[in-house]
């Protein structure tokens, strides 16, 4: 095919070793997740129109620029629904579906947040060694059978996205690095990006891992990931870190199979603590309904709901759970953390 300059890679490609300089693409073009395509963007957007590149700075995207994306799965309750589709053919038209750089065909999105999406026009998929290159064939983190860290887990899960989960994990994370403490944090659900991870470390994580180091471009999938996130908190057990925080990204129910990794025996046995995030009170009141049903650990809520003393007081007489707010008051959550460690 013509050669084709590139004006910039997507994050969920970082582990892909592609040589802008000596790239080739092909018309064969595997419609499955995790195929590295080229594509041209078709339109300009003044919202939710940045690409997260693979050290994670974030570029503009413009009309008629050229980018390399990865097909994937998104259902958003706060951006963009979008699969990839049964076939993908050069100058197919496909939508640009989150900030990592997935795309497919976009089925809808909340506007008010992200608008349009991005059009892109296909221009062929990246070959490498031979074949169309795919990012579960470069994938550092192998899925695991079972979860074999001896290190101790805090969970971070919530009833959607934007419920607060990163600010809590990176204020756990702080806690602990201010402790003296060395942590390691990983993000197992969700859609690949890296911004979140990246705020880990920022916060004092020494080691990140994320659901694309296992190969997905989302855990919208019917891959198996469960054992993906085995895998990561197996891979992070090496470093010498004392713990390991794990956020399950968008709601514990939904789409992106959070429920498997906070449910899962394996993962419950070995947590210490373990935060909850909602929005509201009847978000609450569901995470206790799911707690008790499939017996695992809820130790503080966070989120939105703690914003003031109209959530706090009502959870904390109701229904005896400690909370704190790990945007609006840093030095209480700081103090809940200590305190259910007992640290």
């Amino acid at each position: 095919m013509k050669p084709v300059i590139i004006d910039a890679v997507c994050s969920v490609a970082r582990h892909v070793p592609i040589k802008l300089d000596k790239l080739e693409l092909s018309g064969t073009i595997p419609a499955v997740e995790g195929t590295v395509i080229a594509a041209r963007i078709s339109n300009d957007k003044k919202i939710y129109n940045r690409l997260e590149t693979p050290n994670g700075r974030q570029i503009r995207m413009q009309k008629g620029k050229k980018y390399l994306l990865v097909l994937g799965n998104r259902a958003a309750i706060d951006g963009f629904v979008g699969h990839v589709p049964e076939r993908v053919a050069v100058g197919d038209m496909l939508q640009i579906l989150n900030l990592g750089g997935l795309c497919g065909i976009c089925r809808g999105g909340t506007k008010r947040y992200v608008g349009n999406p991005f059009n892109v026009k296909v221009l062929g998929s990246v070959m490498l060694n031979g074949k169309p290159a795919n990012i579960a064939d470069y994938a550092p983190v192998q899925a695991a059978p079972q979860v074999t860290t001896q290190k101790k887990l805090i969970l971070v899960f919530g009833t959607s996205m934007n419920s607060g989960k990163t600010h809590a994990a990176c204020q756990v994370i702080e806690s602990l690095t201010h402790a003296g403490k060395k942590v390691a944090a990983a993000k197992v659900t969700g859609a690949g990006c890296l911004k979140d991870t990246l705020r880990m470390h920022r916060h004092g994580a020494l080691h990140t891992r994320d659901l694309v180091d296992t190969g997905l471009a989302s855990t919208l999938t019917k891959k198996d990931t469960l054992h993906a996130a085995m895998g990561l908190i197996n891979d992070l057990s090496v470093t010498d870190c004392e713990y390991i925080v794990i956020e399950a990204g968008d709601g514990i129910i939904g789409n992106y199979h959070g429920n498997q990794v906070i449910y899962a025996p394996e993962f419950q046995r070995k947590t210490v603590l373990a935060i909850g995030c909602a929005h509201d009170l009847t978000g609450v009141w569901g995470l206790r309904q799911l707690s008790e049903k499939h017996a695992f650990r809820l130790d503080l809520i966070s989120g939105p709901v703690t914003d003031n003393i109209s959530g706090t007081e009502y959870i904390e007489d109701k229904w005896q759970l400690p909370t704190a707010n790990a945007k609006s008051n840093i030095t209480h959550f700081r103090a809940q953390i200590r305190s259910l460690l007992k640290m």
